[in-house]
């Protein structure tokens, strides 16, 4: 568990999770390096899903949702539960149901910014970084 101002690093290929486990709100910095768009792709997915109130109250998707997900992305991540060889089993069966009933397994809608773009600064300070430089916000530099 990590209290303001720690960080981690989460080596590729490691089981990690993340979430707030407090009750107040969390402002957290992610950084993926060297980028990933498909990571950002499903964290935009299911972000996505949750701000529009399509996940439970832990984030979660219902599990034809879930299947259809867990299928786009499993070339960036995997769900540690269930066991990899059910969750094959699971989407499998799961999955075509899910389209029947219109569920996708990426929603493009969701993956663009959203929310804030530019980082809180008192969480950069915390995190013992300077704001980005307005230029490279606007995406005036590459």
């Amino acid at each position: 568990m990590l209290t303001a101002g720690e960080k981690a690093v989460a080596v590729p290929g490691t089981w990690h999770d993340f979430w707030n486990a407090g009750e107040e709100e969390a402002h957290v910095l992610v950084e993926f390096w060297p980028l990933y768009p498909r990571f950002e792709q499903m964290i935009g997915t299911l972000y996505g899903l949750a701000n529009v109130g399509k996940t439970n109250a832990k984030g979660m998707p219902n599990p034809f949702q879930l299947a259809l997900t867990g299928r786009e992305f499993q070339d960036v991540a995997q769900f540690a539960n269930p066991p990899r060889a059910v969750q094959r089993v699971m989407f499998g069966l799961l999955g075509p149901i899910g389209r029947m009933r219109g569920y996708r397994g990426i929603y493009p809608e969701y993956c663009h910014p959203h929310g804030r773009t530019t980082p809180d600064p008192a969480v950069l300070a915390l995190a013992g970084l300077a704001p980005p430089d307005q230029d490279d916000v606007n995406g005036a530099r590459p």
